[in-house]
């Protein structure tokens, strides 16, 4: 063989074995995910493998001879061949044998990050260069998401209201969350190498290191509540969270916490455990019985009293049912009770409970409420309580027995002292009509001014027990001070002016003109009271009245009411005691002055029963001056009707009109026959009542004068029977009342029987016929034999103010139509908004016109709704009243307009 043949066979060896490479490459760089891309010194690609087509979107082929610049975007594209270039001329490696991270160009034209490695080879003495390429979007998309959660721990560590700690597992710092310093005052820095266990609070090492133990050896995530100390001494109260951090050899390498700041939770936990603390104790320190049950009413707890009350321990009575404490509970209305409380969470109480328990029969009161989802039972033993108040009962009814007994007492005695009064001045006044002389009309007068001082006597006697048994009421009526003052000033006049007193008053006349709400009598009787107490105790000057207005208000005024004199005056130290009862500045007064020493004590209540507060000041021989302050409602003409005219006897006569008196005393007879016997009426007597409905029966009469206390049938029953028991016309005769009675408010007592009016002895004689002409016209009304349908009103009241002026009552009428629809139409508004006090204040309000209209069975319905509305709000009921009393008021409305045609 020859040498050439020898080459020829090596060369066809080594090429072969160079195919052989070759194309152990090929099947390499084929099968891998990474691209392979060779190209020349040019830039022109010779080889691309599947992968490299792929990753940049070209077909099979479709790469081989481009220039490798159609995968480089720009600017990089321009500058890659002078890469190429200078490498070649220069040496200098810039990227040969580095990995570089770059971006490639798809063929659509997207880019996309690229990992490139790039190396150079030598094939058949030419350089080529050889580029892997990686491509590494999606690991660029994980190291975002990467440096994003890192980013949000670090905001959230570093914004956490929570401290966030790291420590190697002895416990020392390894990282501090920036809250550190918020809580504890230290800069995280301040904290890193630092032992947490210089930081804990001595009392908490126990539990600290329990739980430390317990997450190092079983992996458990644990949470402990313990005090850490801050920088200035203080400590606070964590609950932190830890878990350990491990690997793979499950050897802890640190352990990382979250702290909570719970020192206000522990000191509400504090508070709460100190409440419960004093509750407990409150529970069995209390003298009441007390027991919790659960929502099934079984009990929880209970304290030591009610055991004792049960006499049984308080295991005896913890885990039984209420059912089971007190058998046959589930049937009574108090298990019902107990459910609404668990339901509603509204409470409910029994004052007085009989009831049989497992352990004995028991007399309690309770009060049942919600604690949490189970209820609270407080029970006290009441056996005592009952016994004490059957005894204050009795105690009570005693009382009222003495004072019933006193009242009586007053009322007979005043009945005993009247009814003789009646007769001497009945007799006096008769015989000073008759022609007697000169001293024997100063013995008359002598014996009028005796009886009328007595008088005066019994009435402060009799207003005094009033007052202080509470029975004295005030009326609220409209009235003017021009009537109360001329009125005081009339009836002292003629005193003062036997003493050379000059008595006078002074007020603005519109203030004396205004019409204002209250008590007009009663206002006059403190004024009277008051002057004549100025006349008694003056010799010489003079004596004034002062009203001055103050603090006017739109709905109220106050008036301030003064009466001075220029008499003898009070000591100081006597100041004190002259409002008392009975009471004088010395006993030479009574002598010197008379009187009972009751005026001034009465004033004093009365003007304290008025809301005010009776005063005086006084200097020794230069004067006194008793003042006070009362408050009125503002009123206007609605509120004031016009008084009876005094000439009435012109406008009512008598002729003809046939009276029944009844009476047992022979000298009051006497009295009224003397006083009768110029009004031209015919009157009969009768002794008793029975006698009374014997001549009713038989004989026709207009008015019955009746007498209260009388043998065998008294006056009341008397006016019951007929009343009740006889026919028209006797039944609504109109009855006045004779009565020595002056205790117990009579007027409204003797209506409440059927009596139309009533008149005190002693009375004088026109004011016997001031009555009899106030009720006659209804009378001869109510006997007159006409076919005209009843009304449902009767104006006569009305008409007599009148005095014949029609256009008054229409003007009345029109008055009462509008005030009481008014009425009517706040009271709806008032019972759909459950305004009970207003609904009642407005039915007391309009009430009273409907009795001076004569419209008697509205009056009694309207004083029914004020009633219920006051006392006892019942919707219902006031719905129906209400629409029954608004259906007859238009009829009655309708029948009244018709007064106006």
């Amino acid at each position: 063989m020859t040498y050439k043949d020898k080459d020829t066979i090596q060369k066809s060896s080594g090429k072969a074995a160079d195919d052989h490479i070759r194309k152990a490459f090929q099947s390499i760089i084929e099968t891998t995910v990474d691209a392979f891309i060779i190209i020349n010194q040019d830039g022109i690609i010779d080889q691309a493998n599947s992968a490299a087509e792929t990753m940049f979107g070209y077909g099979r082929g479709e790469l081989q001879g481009q220039n490798v610049n159609i995968l480089i975007p720009s600017p990089h594209k321009e500058k890659h061949n002078q890469y190429i270039s200078n490498y070649l001329e220069t040496g200098v490696k810039k990227s040969i044998g580095k990995i570089a991270e770059l971006e490639g160009e798809h063929h659509n034209g997207n880019r996309f990050p690229i990992e490139l490695s790039l190396n150079e080879m030598n094939t058949g003495g030419e350089k080529k260069f050889m580029g892997v390429i990686r491509d590494i979007t999606r690991r660029k998309e994980e190291q975002k998401k990467l440096r994003e959660a890192e980013h949000n721990y670090r905001l959230m560590v570093e914004n956490a209201t929570d401290m966030i700690s790291r420590h190697k597992p002895d416990g020392t710092y390894i990282y501090a969350s920036p809250i550190c310093k918020h809580y504890l005052g230290y800069e995280p820095e301040e904290l890193i190498g630092r032992n947490a266990y210089e930081f804990f609070h001595p009392d908490d090492y126990e539990i600290i290191k329990q739980s430390h133990d317990t997450i190092v050896a079983t992996r458990v995530t644990y949470t402990v509540a313990y005090r850490l100390q801050t920088k200035n001494g203080n400590y606070i109260w964590f609950e932190t969270t830890s878990k350990t951090i491990r690997d793979e050899h499950n050897k802890v390498l640190e352990i990382i916490s979250i702290s909570r700041d719970i020192t206000t939770r522990k000191h509400l936990e504090n508070q709460v455990e100190e409440t419960k603390n004093r509750l407990s104790n409150f529970m069995e320190s209390a003298t009441e019985g007390f027991m919790v049950t659960d929502e099934h009413f079984r009990i929880v707890d209970v304290n030591i009293a009610l055991a004792n009350l049960l006499k049984v321990t308080k295991e005896d009575l913890i885990g039984i049912t209420l059912t089971e404490l007190s058998p046959g509970l589930e049937h009574e209305p108090r298990y019902r009770e107990y459910q609404k409380v668990l339901k509603t969470g509204k409470s409910f109480s029994i004052d007085d409970l009989k009831i049989k328990s497992l352990f004995g029969d028991l007399n309690i009161s309770l009060k049942a409420f919600k604690v949490g989802k189970g209820m609270g039972i407080i029970v006290s033993d009441v056996t005592e309580r009952k016994q004490f108040e059957a005894q204050l009962i009795k105690a009570k009814e005693d009382a009222e027995a003495s004072a019933k007994a006193k009242q009586d007492f007053l009322a007979n005695t005043s009945h005993e002292i009247r009814t003789p009064m009646n007769s001497i001045m009945g007799m006096a006044e008769m015989l000073s009509k008759t022609n007697i002389s000169g001293k024997q009309k100063d013995y008359v007068e002598a014996i009028r001014q005796s009886t009328e001082n007595l008088l005066l006597i019994i009435n402060d006697i009799l207003d005094l027990s009033k007052i202080g048994s509470n029975k004295l009421q005030l009326e609220k009526i409209g009235f003017k001070l021009s009537d109360v003052i001329q009125l005081v000033i009339t009836n002292n006049s003629v005193k003062a002016k036997e003493k050379n007193i000059s008595l006078e008053y002074s007020c603005r006349q519109d203030t004396l003109n205004r019409v204002i709400v209250g008590d007009p009598v009663r206002l006059n009787q403190i004024l009277t009271n008051l002057v004549n107490n100025a006349i008694k105790f003056t010799q010489e000057g003079r004596i004034e009245i002062k009203i001055t207005p103050e603090n006017e208000a739109e709905k109220h005024v106050n008036y301030r009411f003064e009466v001075s004199d220029t008499g003898i005056g009070i000591p100081r130290e006597k100041l004190q005691d002259i409002f008392g009862d009975f009471t004088q500045v010395d006993s030479s007064t009574t002598r010197r002055y008379g009187g009972t020493g009751l005026g001034l004590s009465i004033s004093k209540r009365l003007v304290e029963m008025m809301g005010g507060s009776l005063n005086v000041e006084s200097k020794v021989n230069q004067g006194s001056a008793f003042y006070f302050t009362l408050r009125f409602k503002k009123g206007d003409q609605y509120h004031y009707p016009e008084s009876v005219p005094a000439n009435i006897e012109e406008q009512c006569l008598l002729d003809g009109v046939h009276m029944l008196l009844v009476e047992d005393q022979e000298f009051n007879q006497l009295v009224v026959h003397s006083m009768t016997e110029s009004w031209n009426c015919h009157l009969e007597t009768a002794s008793n009542g029975k006698e009374a409905i014997e001549k009713l029966s038989t004989n026709h009469f207009d008015i019955i004068l009746m007498d209260i206390q009388m043998p065998i049938m008294d006056g009341v029953e008397t006016t019951k029977f007929i009343r009740n028991h006889m026919h028209e016309p006797h039944r609504n005769i109109p009855i006045i009342a004779l009565t020595a009675h002056g205790v117990k408010g009579d007027n409204e007592k003797y209506l409440e029987y059927g009596m139309n009016d009533y008149i005190s002895k002693p009375f004088k004689n026109d004011k016997l016929y001031h009555v009899i002409c106030k009720h006659i016209d209804k009378g001869a009304s109510m006997n007159s034999k006409n076919d005209e349908p009843e009304k449902p009103y009767d104006l006569a009241s009305v008409k007599q103010i009148a005095q014949g002026n029609e256009d008054f009552v229409k003007k009345m009428i029109s008055s009462f139509i509008a005030r009481s629809q008014e009425g009517l139409e706040e009271m709806k508004q008032q019972l759909k908004k459950k305004e009970w006090q207003n609904m009642a204040k407005t039915a007391h309000r309009i009430k009273p016109s409907f009795k001076y209209m004569g419209i008697m069975d509205l009056h009694e319905e309207i004083q029914e709704i004020e009633r219920i509305a006051l006392e006892e709000p019942d919707a219902s009921k006031l719905i129906h009243d209400l629409k029954k009393f608004e259906s007859r008021l238009q009829y009655i409305h309708k029948e009244l307009e018709k007064e106006l045609w």
